[in-house]
């Protein structure tokens, strides 16, 4: 799989904004006002495991959805490409083991 792209970061916002929200136009220029906590939720679930299906991972939770953090949408896209990383799989010789991740000790 290779490194995330900040076009693909940007189709996994899109699609957990599609999930919240009907919407035209280039949506990197919207904000959060007037966000609920389930829209919050659902948006991040969706972005998380669009992230996880191109075999990336991102953590990211309902705090970062903040106007102070982040005005717009764009700059959401960013903060998830600056911060999505590729997970290689187990029997790949390149993987490093982070035991927080594999769930040891």
């Amino acid at each position: 799989m290779p490194d995330p792209t900040r076009e693909s970061s940007r189709a996994c916002v899109r699609k957990g904004l599609k999930a919240v929200a009907d919407f035209t136009g280039d949506f990197e220029t919207f904000t959060f006002a007037h966000w609920h906590d389930f829209h919050k939720t659902v948006f991040i679930n969706v972005i998380a495991a669009c992230v996880s299906r191109n075999g990336h991972r991102v953590v990211l939770n309902e705090s970062m959805i903040d106007m102070a953090i982040h005005p717009t949408l764009e700059s959401f896209v960013d903060h998830v490409y600056d911060h999505t990383v590729y997970i290689r799989e187990p029997d790949d010789p390149l993987t490093v083991v982070d035991d927080d991740l594999a769930g040891g000790a």
